[in-house]
């Protein structure tokens, strides 16, 4: 009796469709630092930078050439470089919220008398944009354009407007 027992449960399990299998399995861990780097950007510029006078339609007209801003990335990861750009007073009407600003970072002397088609561009209110990266211990020279569009309003002759260029720099994984 004992081997037909053994024999139908050798067959059952040979034959039966289907297994059953439990894994089980813990860990713990006592502690764990995270750590990143600092990001750190230091902007410089000139006072009383000069610019030149645009025109509806016309080129965009560097401002300041030499002496114009640069960003240093003094911490110790890479920094991805944004704009944004603000006006005050900007309204659909007068020159403050219709001049457009294109901004470029360069490594060379002098900027360019054109921006080149991969500078950032906007007005006031824009839409930041991305300038690039930074490596830690990089400095990169902020080159400045401004120009009006051809549907510039009547009311922007003669004008100057306050422009306020924020260069924003956020950690980059390393």
């Amino acid at each position: 009796m004992a081997a037909l027992l053994a024999g139908a449960v050798v067959l059952a399990v040979t034959v039966a469709p289907g297994t059953l299998s439990f894994f089980r399995d813990a860990s713990s861990t006592s502690g764990v630092a995270v750590a990143s780097g600092s990001a750190a950007l230091v902007i410089t510029r000139t006072p009383g930078q000069p610019v030149a006078a645009v025109y509806p339609g016309g080129p965009a007209a560097v401002i300041d050439a030499t002496t114009t801003a640069t960003v240093t990335n003094t911490g110790d990861v890479p920094l991805a470089i944004s704009a944004g750009l603000a006006a005050a007073g900007a309204t659909s009407t007068n020159f403050a919220g219709a001049v457009v600003v294109s901004v470029q970072l360069q490594t060379g002397a002098t900027c360019p008398a054109a921006p080149p088609a991969s500078a950032w561009a906007g007005a006031s209110g824009a839409a930041g944009g991305a300038l690039g990266s930074l490596a830690p211990g990089a400095t990169q020279r902020v080159c400045l354009w401004q120009s009006l569009p051809v549907a510039a309003p009547a009311g922007t002759f003669a004008q100057t407007a306050t422009v306020t260029l924020t260069l924003t720099g956020t950690q980059q994984g390393s």
